[in-house]
């Protein structure tokens, strides 16, 4: 057996000093303009270069005009693009989110949302793009898993890659995310991810490896965490392992906030930190160079990253971007039916259907009468909370979907029980002082001059990430909201965020509290806000004005909300099997809220909650055609499982999700999804804590998480789920081809009545390990009844390298639809031998 002819340096090798590396024309090698970069960073004061790598606005970087740089713009939103305000008056297009995206196991079409995100982020005028989020589902108590793709580096690079090659195409820069080990929320910003260099390289490095190696990606985001003892922005591997050994010559982003030293970071390589204007750097790098604690010539290296980046996208004048504007797709109104199409398409292609007893599905023919039951049937949960939120144009909802697919049934929708803390949006259930729907709202400062002012109809007010061209936030000291209600009978107002808080009505004070963060991470209490609600009976035509000043150093937002009194848990239960027992079908829609699933917080508790799990088990009793809709995007415990005739898995589907729904239980689509993790059976199932102890969080289970945990309990594990036919396969054969890659095929039949889409999936493990089983690719194929095709998959070389770190005990290869239903290839026994990697 031969093994590598020049093995990788293990992380623990010191890095090169980046003066070291630092040689002219050693500008990004991605550009092609090293000489010109290196030209214009001589005429740059040492002032101008530490403006040019501390944001210049929360979402803006410094412009150069003496040089022709124009400021770039960076956008949250890997479901989407929000730009750099977060309301209804900039909606975006919501995408499904990540998980949703990879259980379709379809890079083809993963790439064309890719392509929508880039030409929404042009739309919107952002040239990078913060995301795909590359981390994995370590555990199934990640708060923040529905931004990330799967348990599954192969997966997850799968995917990822294909979603950074189609937001590239249209000339915006894509940034692989968090590098790295930020795979949880618990003490984020300051645990230590203590990782083995084996798991670290085969699992956790993997899916950036392959955005830097074969994707090009643009931008790196360094993380929050310490990795093995070293800050993210400060580690070593961003040289040793992302630049040296992978050769990535773009730009490296600091997590917003995450820089927090002055000579430590500006020594390692992290380039940008984010946000501005105000950062360590901005504050103490000059001083920190001429006094001789840092080096200029690692100023320069970083500056060079980003008039590199800024070459790549057209942002220095004189030089052509990239990418082609010719080439470009023309932006669409989130609006659209084009766009609107493709979402719905996405939404049903990742959903799973993880049982369907008796062929519940597709409800053919129509049903008479169907009941939607469940607080997500009108209040569809496009996506996850926290940085990743998108505000759409509109949302489907399951009942607006359910209506449209079935036309001649009727449709009678029921809450079912409460879930949501916060009360249900206003929107545009109020009119301003023009007598539109909506509100006015106006930010004051301290001495009561009104700064901005506008009119608004969502029920969120988000301004601590972006406030209105031309206002100073720093100055913003009070947000007034004014409104007339039209309502009548008894109501509940509630008002939340975190500050002080007023309500008045027909100019009489009626209510007031100070609240609270309850959490020390900003995100958190975005997603979590404590509120003020008042009782009130309305008569019709109250003028209601909320005044309220958010606490210092909080990202400013207010969440106004209207509701109808409070039901009792008995009477919601009581109207919903009523409802259940009068319809031929009942489709129960449940799922988590902002206040289970976001960034900021992990998961105390994977449970539905006692009271859904009993809306379930009461409507199954009284209905046998009862289909259960999950609206969550990460795994949750089903006791009533096999109590209840189908089970669908949604997701966060985004804007377009009640359509796809919809179409799916009317047999319009198939549920092509596949699940990319897998689901314990029991709270009690073994998966990794996410808890740090004492700061730390040790990976001590390796690469034993998810599918490849031999003692795992799990419900429904990676790439389970049913479609609306059957299939077939004939054994697989397997072959080392001589670059090292590795060819899997087999025949495969659509051997049921309908035309249907099936994911095939290729596994390998060390001869002589069975259990050390890892995904390693797979392809898609889509066939009309009785007809068949051969399934070919291919897994590079350098893949291969990372899932087999030992290649001299040769290699077990298997194939099928899951990691339950598959069987061995026949391959000739042989040594596994890699060629050298070439040189960076």
């Amino acid at each position: 057996m031969s093994a590598p002819e020049a093995p990788s340096p293990t992380l623990a090798d010191p890095a090169p000093t980046l003066a070291d590396r630092r040689q002219p024309g050693a500008g990004p090698a991605t550009t092609g303009n090293n000489g010109l970069i290196d030209e214009l960073l001589g005429r740059l004061t040492l002032e101008q270069k530490v403006e040019l790598i501390t944001g210049a606005s929360f979402w803006t970087t410094a412009a150069c005009p003496e040089i022709g740089l124009r400021s770039l713009t960076l956008s949250d939103g890997p479901a989407g693009v929000r730009g750099r305000f977060w309301s209804e008056q900039h909606p975006s297009a919501a995408l499904p989110n990540a998980v949703c995206l990879a259980a379709t196991f379809d890079p083809e079409l993963v790439e064309r949302a890719g392509r929508l995100i880039g030409s929404e982020a042009r739309r919107n005028g952002v040239d990078v793009l913060l995301g795909p989020t590359v981390n994995l589902h370590r555990s199934p108590h990640g708060g923040r898993n529905f931004e990330a793709f799967s348990e599954d580096a192969v997966l997850t690079a799968q995917t990822g890659g294909a979603l950074v090659d189609g937001i590239q195409s249209q000339g915006v820069a894509a940034t692989a995310k968090h590098f790295i080990g930020n795979d949880s929320e618990t003490e984020r910003m300051t645990l230590d991810a203590v990782i083995d260099e084996a798991t670290l390289r085969s699992t956790y490095a993997l899916p950036f490896e392959e955005l830097v190696v074969d994707h090009d990606v643009a931008a790196v985001m360094s993380s929050y965490n310490s990795i093995n003892g070293t800050s993210g922005t400060e580690s070593p591997l961003l040289e040793s392992l992302l630049r040296a050994e992978w050769g990535f010559r773009s730009l490296v982003i600091s997590d917003w906030g995450a820089v927090r030293s002055v000579e430590a970071a500006a020594a390692a390589r992290t380039d940008l930190a984010m946000p501005g204007p105000e950062s360590p750097w901005s504050e103490g790098l000059v001083a920190a160079v001429r006094a001789g604690r840092a080096d200029e010539a690692d100023v320069d290296v970083k500056v060079a990253s980003l008039l590199g980046l800024a070459a790549r996208l057209g942002a220095l004048s004189g030089i052509p971007p990239r990418q082609d504007p010719t080439a470009l797709d023309d932006p669409h109104d989130p609006s659209s039916p084009a766009v609107r199409d493709l979402l719905a398409t996405i939404a049903a292609r990742g959903a799973v259907l993880l049982r369907n007893e008796g062929a519940t599905l597709p409800l053919e023919p129509s049903p008479a009468s169907i009941a939607v039951i469940g607080p997500a049937a009108t209040r569809l949960r496009v996506g996850g909370g926290g940085s990743a939120t998108v505000v759409p144009p509109h949302v489907v909802s399951v009942v607006t979907g359910i209506e449209a697919a079935f036309p001649d049934a009727l449709v009678h929708a029921v809450e079912g029980v409460t879930q949501h803390r916060l009360l249900r949006p206003i929107g545009d259930r109020s009119t301003n002082d023009l007598g539109a729907a909506g509100y006015d709202v106006e930010l004051l400062d301290l001495e009561g001059t009104v700064l901005a002012a506008q009119a608004r109809t969502g029920g969120e007010l988000i301004y601590g990430m972006g406030f209105p061209d031309g206002v100073d936030g720093d100055l913003v000291t009070r947000i007034r909201v004014t409104m007339t209600l039209h309502e009548t009978g008894p109501r509940r107002i509630g008002v939340a965020g975190i500050g002080d808080a007023e309500i008045w009505i027909e100019g009489q004070r009626v209510a007031a509290q100070t609240l609270r963060n309850e959490h020390d991470d900003e995100i958190a209490g975005l997603s979590r806000p404590p509120q003020l609600v008042l009782d009130i009976s309305l008569t019709g035509g109250e003028r209601v004005v909320i005044e309220f000043a958010p606490a210092p150093d909080t990202i400013a937002a207010l969440r106004i909300g209207l509701e109808g009194p409070a039901r009792s848990t008995a009477d919601l239960l009581e109207e919903a099997v009523a409802a259940a027992r009068a319809a031929d079908v009942a489709v129960v829609v449940v799922g988590t809220t902002e206040a289970e699933e976001s960034e900021g917080f992990d998961r105390e508790s994977l449970s539905l909650g006692a009271d859904i799990d009993a809306l379930v088990e009461a409507v199954a009793a009284v209905n046998p055609r009862t289909v259960v809709v999950l609206n969550v995007g990460a795994p949750v415990l089903l006791p009533w499982r096999e109590r209840v005739a189908a089970i669908l898995l949604a997701h966060f589907p985004g804007q377009e999700g009640g359509t796809a729904i919809g179409r799916i239980l009317a047999g319009a689509e198939e549920p092509g999804g596949r699940l990319p993790s897998s689901w314990p059976r029991t709270a009690d199932s073994r998966v990794p804590s996410v808890t740090p102890v004492a700061g730390t969080l040790a990976y001590q289970e390796g690469e034993a998480f998810g599918y490849r945990d031999p003692e795992g309990d799990f419900a429904f594990v990676f790439g389970d789920g049913l479609g609306f036919t059957t299939w077939s396969r004939s054994p697989s054969s397997a072959a080392l081809l001589g670059d090292g890659s590795l060819r899997v095929s087999a025949s495969v039949e659509n051997t049921g009545s309908r035309r249907g889409r099936q994911p095939v999936l290729v596994f390998v493990a060390p001869a002589g390990s069975p259990e050390a089983l890892r995904f390693a690719g797979s392809t898609m194929v889509e066939l009309a009844p009785g007809t068949s095709t051969v399934a070919e998959v291919v897994v590079p070389s350098r893949r291969l390298q990372r899932l087999l770190p030992s290649p001299e005990a040769g290699l077990i290869v298997s194939l099928g639809f899951s990691v339950r239903d598959r069987e061995p290839a026949r391959i000739e026994p042989r040594p596994v031998i890699f060629p050298p990697p070439p040189p960076v």
